[in-house]
C-alpha cells in the first residue's frame, strides 16, 4: 500500500528515469513491492525497471488525486457546518430579541 512518505521516493525515480538514467535496482523493485504488495524478484532489465517505475508514478498519482479528493470534501463540509453554525445563531439572536422585546 502507498504512503505519502513513499512519494519523494518514486518523484526522485521519476526524475532519475526521465533524465535517462538508471535507478538502483533494488531500490525500485523494494518500493514496488512495498507498495503493490508483491514479491517481485530485483532485474537489471531496464525495460522492467521503467515499467516498475511508471506503475509507481501511476500509483502515486492516483492515491495523491484521491487525497486531494477528501481534503477538499472535508472542506466543503466544514463549510456546510459553519454555515449551519452562522443560521442558528442568527435564529437565536433573532429569538431572544424578540423575547426581550
Amino acid at each position: 500500500m502507498i504512503e505519502e512518505t513513499d512519494f519523494p521516493k518514486i518523484e526522485t525515480l521519476e526524475n532519475i528515469m526521465n533524465r535517462g538514467y538508471y535507478a538502483q535496482p533494488r531500490e525500485v523493485t523494494d518500493l514496488y513491492n512495498k507498495v503493490f504488495g508483491t514479491r517481485l524478484s530485483i532485474t537489471s532489465c531496464s525495460s522492467c525497471l521503467r515499467h516498475r517505475i511508471s506503475l509507481l508514478v501511476n500509483e502515486m498519482r492516483r492515491a495523491k488525486a484521491q487525497l486531494e479528493s477528501q481534503i477538499q470534501n472535508t472542506e466543503e463540509r466544514k463549510e456546510e457546518q459553519d454555515g449551519e453554525i452562522r443560521k442558528s445563531s442568527k435564529r437565536a439572536k433573532g429569538n431572544s430579541k424578540k423575547n426581550a422585546d
